[in-house]
């Protein structure tokens, strides 16, 4: 009897208890196990084979090898490996929140297609995955609804490595063997089923069927043998998924097909690529009695620093505030007249008309979004006055507590309908929205957000052919004017605007560039970070990990990759609500939040998981200022080449050095 089916009651290193089997996977079954030394549980790995089967022991190996090499916040995390009997295993976080396949099947195993929206639960995070590990010359090649997990939070990750295979450096990738099929077939990429050379695209075409799959409770190429299903796809009559899902946009369908075609060089150039086609233009429409679409999130745009310039957050302006009353709760709302001017003299005449008082939030969302003032109770729908101007242009972004303006696909169509955002949702800027038009921001809210959290709870469904309406009336009782005051910039929550800084001028082999510190909202963190830079700690360092399209990181090795001794580490000051965006920079750190010291990181795209909201952990990485000027200098260094030295990955082949760091 193979090892892997008799481990239950063993102590694996010393260290593991097997408590019991959760499953198989590809290559192994999955036991629960507890780590004796921290006290909590965490998952065991171990191949199903005989012990004398070289083979499939190599495969597994490369699994440990793969995860041990491929550190993402969304790929499931190895913390060990070892082996029992001559059999490897390898010791995986525990994510207790299912796997995809249990949220589009219901326990039968009957399908329960998913609206739109809810492709934001893992869509964005398993793309911005599967390109990672493309940027590594990894290829999956096993994606599936098994293979992505979530955590209690509703984290996604990519999970079950066993199958993926290293690029080999040939102009078409790895190769399989023709009529050997390793992989799940009607997942698979027409590519593999030939025994082709296969790419990174191939990983995308299997995201696709996923995609398909959740949306139409069906999956796209379902013959009963692999030769039939390959054959599916080859003739491509699979159905465009706006033609099973009533209110699907032709342009998503057309984005879905896309990424599903039979040729991969007709396909997207990447899966981020292809989740954005998919999700980017799902707006935030005005409802009337036509049917509206469900937008999903996906990331924060930068924020402007000086209080002078438009982008710059409700910080020293003159402001109105507004009280809704609800019937599940009160919150107050700050409006930015001088941000959106025409938007917040709309709304206002609204408030004096008493217009919103008796009606309902009519659509909630949740982890997007809550909207009402357009409907009474029964969803009838009150006239409004004429459209308004869009003022998307005016730098204010969408994040969390926001409340902006609903519209139609017109830009400037926007009337009474308003909704508030219960997460960042920077897809709705200006700046990336798929229409180029955006949804206009004009103020937020101050107080009662927990209100808005219970509401965002409420059990929804469909109500005269609307979607996401409160099974249960939500009604706003009434929004009256609260007062008019001047809001200084003491809250933590303004980012980095009408505050005396300090900046460091930072410069290095490849030029310089200047980083603006945010004293009150890391004083910490900035203390630490200055008091380094008073003792010249980082001259001479390197910069000693810089991944693309991620971040640069340095403050801790000297060239060769020695090892600085530093100081003592620091309280993680993650709350303070900066954001991990374009150009900041935060504190690296161990698993233990509290453990930053010296090392630091420069954001060179926005990282909205990094944050303390978004993140695994539940910690967050602190941001603790930005960069003003040189961010070209940062662009340059991350498109220098890396490889592996001295046991670390991702280090520049040609040192990348750090001259000096002063205050400027």
């Amino acid at each position: 009897m193979p090892v892997a089916s008799k481990l239950t009651g063993k102590t694996l290193n010393n260290r593991y208890i097997v408590l019991r089997p959760l499953g198989e996977g590809g290559m192994g079954k999955v036991y629960l196990a507890k780590d004796k030394r921290f006290d909590k549980q965490v998952v065991v790995k171990v191949p199903t084979m005989e012990v004398g089967d070289k083979d499939f022991k190599d495969r597994f190996m490369r699994e440990i090898v793969s995860l041990a090499t491929l550190e993402h916040p969304h790929i499931v995390p190895t913390s060990d490996w070892g082996e029992i009997e001559g059999l490897p295993f390898l010791v995986l976080r525990y994510l207790n929140g299912g796997n995809l396949r249990n949220r589009i099947t219901d326990l039968q195993g009957y399908y329960k297609p998913m609206p739109l929206e809810r492709l934001n639960e893992w869509l964005p995070q398993i793309a911005s995955a599967v390109d990672f590990i493309h940027s590594k010359n990894w290829i999956h090649r096993d994606l599936k609804p098994d293979n992505i997990l979530f955590d209690e939070a509703g984290n996604s990750y990519l999970a079950d490595f066993g199958i993926a295979k290293a690029l080999e450096g040939t102009p078409m990738g790895v190769k399989t063997t023709l009529g050997t099929l390793i992989g799940t077939p009607q997942y698979m990429a027409p590519e593999m089923h030939l025994g082709k050379g296969v790419g990174p695209r191939a990983d995308q075409f299997s995201l696709g069927v996923m995609i398909y799959e959740t949306l139409a409770g069906k999956i796209p190429f379902a013959g009963e043998t692999p030769t039939a299903i390959f054959v599916e796809m080859m003739q491509g009559k699979v159905k465009p998924i706006h033609e099973l899902v009533p209110g699907i946009p032709l342009e998503k369908s057309n984005a879905l097909m896309k990424g599903i075609t039979f040729d991969p060089r007709d396909r997207y150039g990447s899966c981020v690529d292809f989740a954005n086609a998919i999700m980017r233009s799902m707006l935030v429409r005005e409802w009337s009695s036509a049917s509206a679409e469900t937008p999903p999130m996906i990331v924060i745009p930068e924020t402007k620093i000086e209080p002078t310039k438009k982008a710059d957050f409700l910080v020293s302006r003159l402001k109105t505030s507004v009280k809704v009353t609800t019937s599940k709760g009160e919150f107050i709302i700050e409006l930015d007249e001088k941000a959106a001017p025409i938007t917040v003299k709309n709304f206002l005449s609204y408030v004096d008309e008493k217009f919103y008082d008796g009606t309902i939030f009519h659509r909630v969302i949740k982890k997007f979004m809550i909207q009402g003032g357009g409907f009474n109770p029964g969803m009838n729908q009150k006239a409004t006055k004429g459209n308004i101007k869009n003022e998307s242009f005016n730098g204010l972004t969408n994040l969390r507590g926001t409340i902006a303006m609903a519209r139609t696909p017109d830009p400037d169509s926007a009337s009474s309908q308003f909704f508030i955002n219960v997460k960042d949702n920077g897809f709705l800027d200006k700046a990336n929205s798929g229409d180029g038009a955006g949804y206009c921001v004009f103020g937020k809210v101050t107080s009662g957000m927990e209100v808005l959290d219970t509401i965002e709870g409420v059990q929804t469904g469909n109500k005269m052919g609307h979607g996401d309406v409160p099974n249960e009336d939500i009604s706003i009782l009434s929004v009256i004017k609260a007062r008019e005051t001047k809001i200084e910039p003491t809250k933590k929550e303004d980012f980095l605007g009408s505050r005396l800084k300090t900046s460091v001028k930072v410069n290095t082999s490849k030029g310089e560039f200047t980083i603006e510190l945010d004293e009150k909202a890391a004083p910490i963190t900035v203390t630490n970070f200055l008091s380094y830079v008073e003792d010249k700690f980082f001259d001479g360092t390197i910069f000693h990990r810089v991944i693309k399209k991620f971040m640069i990181q340095g403050g801790g090795f000297n060239p060769g990759m020695k090892q600085k001794a530093t100081k003592g580490n620091i309280k993680n000051e993650s709350f303070n609500g900066l954001t991990n965006l374009r150009g900041t920079i935060a504190m690296a750190r161990t698993p233990d939040p509290d453990s930053a010291s010296s090392q630091f990181f420069i954001n060179v795209k926005d990282n909205d998981f990094l944050n303390r909201a978004n993140s695994g952990d539940g910690a967050g990485y602190c941001v603790f200022g930005k960069v003003t000027s040189g961010m070209e200098v940062l662009d340059t260094i991350e498109g220098v080449q890396t490889g592996n030295k001295m046991g670390h990955g991702d280090v520049p082949n040609e040192d990348v050095t750090i001259l000096s760091v002063i205050k400027a």
